[in-house]
């Protein structure tokens, strides 16, 4: 996991896989970021191609995580495997997802 700080906002790149064996470990390095005050933060997923349903649980944890510490969670650069994913399960319709990591740094920040 690769964490880099634009603006403000922790950048964590996702795994080429969130799935059964990493989820877990992922989702408790990045609620330690948000329990630490780093609270507003953006998956890029730009290397991920696969998530099956362990990761979409991790993802939606994530999300529940940062609103109820008062920050924010937005996904970025989804393959096309992953956005079926989101689109799939309705949480392209719940999440903030957006094209590049810039634009959601951006929205995350206003």
């Amino acid at each position: 996991m690769r964490i880099e700080k634009i603006n403000g906002v922790n950048v964590i790149t996702v795994p080429r896989e969130l799935d059964l064996l990493n989820s877990d470990t992922f989702k408790n390095e990045v609620k330690g970021l948000i329990q630490k005050g780093d609270k507003l933060i953006v998956l890029d997923f730009s290397r991920c191609d696969y998530l099956d349903s362990s990761g979409i649980g991790t993802v939606v944890a994530l999300h529940k995580n940062a609103l109820m510490n008062g920050g924010g969670l937005a996904l970025a650069s989804l393959q096309e495997s992953v956005m079926k994913v989101m689109q799939i399960t309705a949480l392209d319709k719940i999440l903030r997802i957006f094209p590049s990591v810039e634009e959601a740094v951006e929205a995350l920040r206003k």
